[in-house]
């Protein structure tokens, strides 16, 4: 049950006691059935008072609505913010997911490099120990 709702039920209430006084103030003719005016005024006061309990009640609804209404705008601009830190969030992953990519193609790349300089030094090694070897061979037996 909302708030307004409850008010329209007090109001209901109230305008019921205030006719029950009423009834029961205009009701009978017999002498001893007839109210005071003593009965009449206190009528009036309860109506009086539930009058204000109303007012207050509308002056708490109210309230109470503008901090609902502060409430779900501060929601709305938290999920918002929730929405771009989330996209900012998945666009760094993505971009990580790149930039990890291009990191491992280039050591993948370095690698294939390493290897085939590796391999050159490899042969360069194998011909200089044969022209070495033909060095040393010659100066044996040239000499």
């Amino acid at each position: 049950m909302t708030i307004r709702a409850m008010q329209r039920a007090l109001v209901v209430v109230v305008a019921a006691a205030v006719a029950a006084a009423s009834f029961v103030a205009c009701g009978s003719s017999d002498d001893e059935n007839v109210p005071s005016s003593a009965a009449a005024d206190e009528a009036r006061e309860l109506a009086d008072e539930a009058t204000e309990a109303v007012t207050e009640l509308e002056a708490k609804a109210d309230d109470l609505a503008a901090k609902l209404d502060r409430i779900d705008a501060d929601r709305r601009d938290l999920s918002k913010k929730f929405d771009r830190i989330h996209k900012d969030l998945r666009d760094s992953i993505a971009n990580l997911r790149a930039s990890l990519s291009d990191a491992t193609s280039d050591a993948a790349s370095a690698r294939d490099s390493a290897q085939a300089a590796l391999n050159q030094l490899d042969g360069a090694v194998k011909r200089l120990s044969v022209l070495e070897n033909r060095f040393d061979y010659h100066l044996r037996n040239d000499h």
